[in-house]
């Protein structure tokens, strides 16, 4: 914003930029502006006026000073709804282990009913496979259930569907889970051999019904006890 009496220093100093910038910065920094006010009721300056004309900036004048319109951008500002954050596709398998619900999520084919097979066998508990449904409850925790009439039916590539409470007995399957962990599969990427085996840290957070959640990326590839690095994870997890 630029106001004060006659042509003001503010606007001095952004008409010389214009007109003889002395480096590339300070120009770079006008044509970056995301909208110029004039205030006091000055008429912009011609140079201005072509500036903001040939990059799309929004040129507005005011008849009050800087103050004022700075109280009033901040008043409407602090009045605007905040945007809901993006939602993580609500897809996957969800598994409870060790009473930490987890979301196993990624491409189509990936292998997420076989991992959370491969947990059910190391005496975890099945959610729901794919198709999750979500609520979140009177302590704003997030909780995952299966649809009814799906309940302990899981889908294995090249076997077709399974009955785990017919395979394991009812301790494979649970009912409700807290989700607390997000795990997305994918390939391994183009990189030295080894340079995608070690687990990193959840620094990405997503969010699912506006629930944040921290979520983990793990690497598919042969030879890896992807059961056993899940239960690390969930356990570093509960740990944290």
């Amino acid at each position: 914003m630029a106001g004060g009496s006659g042509l003001s220093r503010p606007l001095q100093a952004l008409e010389q930029v214009l007109i003889a910038p002395r480096n590339k910065l300070s120009r770079n920094a006008v044509n970056h502006f995301s909208c110029v006010v004039i205030c006091n009721g000055h008429p912009p300056p011609g140079p201005l006026c072509h500036h903001c004309d040939a990059h799309a900036i929004p040129l507005l004048t005011a008849s009050v000073n800087e103050v004022a319109v700075a109280r009033a951008l901040a008043q409407s500002l602090a009045e605007q709804p905040v945007a809901p954050p993006d939602e993580y596709p609500k897809i996957g398998t969800v598994v409870d282990v060790f009473g930490c619900g987890v979301l196993l999520s990624g491409p189509s084919g990936i292998g997420k009913s076989e991992l959370a097979l491969g947990l059910v066998d190391r005496g975890h508990a099945l959610v729901v496979d794919d198709g999750p449904e979500f609520q979140v409850d009177n302590d704003n925790a997030l909780l995952a259930s299966c649809p009814s009439g799906f309940e302990g039916m899981i889908e294995v590539r090249g076997v077709g569907i399974a009955d785990v409470r017919q395979l394991y007995g009812d301790r494979a399957l649970t009912a409700l889970t807290r989700l607390s962990l997000i795990i997305e599969l994918g390939s391994a990427p183009e990189a030295p051999s080894g340079g995608g085996d070690r687990i990193a840290p959840a620094t990405r957070t997503v969010f699912i019904n506006t629930i944040e959640l921290p979520l983990l990326k793990l690497v598919t590839s042969p030879g890896r006890n992807l059961p056993l690095v899940v239960e690390v994870a969930v356990k570093r997890q509960q740990l944290a």
